[in-house]
């Protein structure tokens, strides 16, 4: 963020120079230009303000105006502490009118390139990625950009791909502007920003070395963060910890919220200690007036720390205060699909963790109402009515956790996906939370269509793959349609890497095979579960294991399995 201040302070100075060359043959215009970029270097806004609005006072031209109220309405959000605000962005289109969304931003001159420049960074901050990079790349078509513009548009291009979560894009950009000749021209700020960018994406990259020589580092606070991040990729999680906590007294207000809350982000994610971690966030979110400048935009603001103190409690099992804590700042983000969707995994997880998921939404036990002849069909005791199908973020009425405010939560994601580039990457969490959270209502028929459209998708995880195959699978058995199921099954491929999925696989084929009335062929795949050591065995693996042998009338053997489980029972 300090880089991000500098840059939009460097482009108020690049305007005010160009604005005292034009008006060169006017010694007190001059004057007056110089005053006020003095007084803008120096955090002097309001007295800055006042002589930008005396210098318009002297000033016909249209263009030179233009640039004098652009450089004003900078002058006031700083001062104001909103130059990431709505406010400011309001101000600059209705100065450059052409910079609106859907206009054509065919830039025509610096001055515009500079105040495209400022919205881009505005709207990065407040989220609008897709906005950001469309202004950029308007930006970089001028052919008279300053060097200091260029550089500042090619470091932004950087991080905004970094949060995008595309290292290795980010990474061909730092190299490419590291080879161009405009870069030899960079100042100091610019230079030792671009080497936090690239430790940043070797992190991303799982590069636990950094190519970065630290002791040839002032002791300033980026530094600090990046060489704690690069401690915890590397599993030093406690070292990490330490170096926070020695740089922590020495830092005022502002600074100190950044080091509390990556403090906060270390105990809860590495070292799995909740309750530090929310002392962390708690201490971050304290703002102590009389040490912060009128000026200064806060760093991390509260929601967003909640946020992180929401995702920690999530990451630690602690499912309801998470809920509670997310649904606390859905109001700030309530265009953003990520939070919909972390809520709707909040759900799942308490209704999962207690064994409440054979619950429907109105607490009625989902039922074995009748039999078909490739096996049980189950339904639902009641029906439960099917979404409607506007394409309008619900409210909803009643927050509570329950699978049916699961579903709400999800379909309002989908829908926020789907006007927002930005977020495609969610497509695969999204589509396998709709398909469970459908099955666990008995809409077997959305489940097996978010099932389908996890599979459709053209980069997905082998993850995904095996959870859209496993529940397809599980929809078209509950629809009936059996040897469909068996078929789909067939394309399960478990990962090595994840014991778990071994395990479901097998039991999910026992469990098809018998149903299909292979039960010879049942009983050789149910006894993989066993024989395999690195498996981890699904708690209906005895269920099925009972079932198994009684319909092959081996009554012993189901005996005889009930009672190895009693035994395993009693010793834990």
């Amino acid at each position: 963020m300090k880089s991000a201040t500098e840059a939009s302070s460097s482009s108020f100075n690049g305007s005010s120079s160009s604005s005292s060359s034009t008006s060169s043959s006017c010694s007190t215009s001059s004057d007056i230009n110089e005053l006020s970029k003095e007084a803008f270097t120096k955090h002097h806004f309001t007295k800055c303000a006042e002589l930008l609005k005396k210098a318009l006072d002297g000033i016909k031209s249209e263009t030179e105006r233009r640039r004098l109220h652009a450089n004003l309405a900078l002058c006031e959000a700083k001062s104001k502490a909103q130059l990431f605000s709505a406010t400011y962005q309001a101000a600059l289109l209705n100065i450059f009118p052409k910079l609106k969304p859907g206009e054509d931003h065919n830039l025509e001159d610096h001055d515009e390139a500079v105040a495209a420049f400022n919205l881009a960074l505005n709207a990065f901050v407040r989220g609008n990625r897709r906005t950001c990079l469309e202004i950029l790349q308007s930006v970089m078509t001028v052919n008279t950009l300053s060097d200091t513009l260029f550089c500042a548009v090619s470091l932004l291009e950087i991080d905004v791909s970094l949060t995008l979560c595309q290292p290795k894009l980010a990474l061909k950009q730092a190299v490419k502007l590291r080879d161009s000749i405009t870069w030899r021209r960079a100042n100091v700020v610019q230079r030792d920003y671009l080497d936090c960018l690239e430790c940043r994406i070797r992190c991303r990259l799982a590069q636990t070395s950094s190519l970065i020589d630290f002791t040839s580092k002032p002791e300033l606070l980026h530094w600090c963060l990046i060489q704690s991040e690069l401690d915890v990729k590397n599993g030093n999680a406690t070292r990490a910890v330490n170096r926070l906590l020695k740089f922590r007294p020495s830092l005022q207000d502002e600074e100190r919220r950044l080091v509390d809350n990556a403090l906060g982000c270390v105990y809860a994610l590495s070292l799995k200690k909740i309750s530090l971690a929310e002392s962390y966030f708690r201490s971050a979110m304290l703002v102590k007036q009389e040490k912060r400048k009128s000026w200064q935009e806060s760093t991390v603001p509260r929601h967003c720390l909640i946020y992180h103190a929401a995702l920690a409690q999530l990451h630690c099992g602690h499912a309801e205060s998470a809920f509670t804590l997310f649904l606390s700042v859905l109001p700030f983000y309530p265009k953003q699909p990520r939070i919909w969707l972390r809520i709707a995994e909040c759900c799942i997880y308490a209704l999962t963790k207690n064994g409440n998921d054979n619950v429907d939404t109105n607490g009625q036990t989902i039922e074995i109402v009748g039999t078909a002849q490739n096996g049980y069909v189950i339904l639902p005791s009641i029906s439960v009515r099917e979404d409607n199908l506007n394409n309008e973020v619900d409210e909803i009425r009643e927050n509570h956790i329950s699978w049916e405010y699961a579903a709400h939560c999800i379909r309002n994601a989908l829908i926020l996906t789907g006007t927002e580039r930005d977020c495609v990457y969610l497509l695969p969490w999204l589509y396998a939370a709709s398909s469970f959270i459908n099955l666990n209502l008995g809409r077997y028929g959305l489940a097996l269509k978010a099932a389908c459209q996890l599979a459709s998708l053209q980069q997905v995880s082998p993850h995904h793959k095996l959870m859209a195959v496993l529940f397809k699978a599980e929809a078209l058995t509950l629809l009936d349609r059996l040897p469909e199921a068996v078929g789909c099954l067939a394309q399960a491929v478990p990962l090595q890497s994840m014991p778990s999925t071994i395990s479901a696989v097998i039991y999910n084929r026992a469990l098809l095979q018998a149903l299909s009335g292979n039960l010879h062929k049942s009983l050789a795949t149910f006894g993989l579960l066993g024989t395999q050591c690195d498996v981890t065995t699904v708690p209906e693996a005895l269920s099925l294991g009972v079932y198994i042998y009684m319909k092959s009338d081996k009554d012993d053997e189901a005996r005889h399995l009930i009672v190895q489980q009693i035994e395993k029972m009693k010793l834990s």
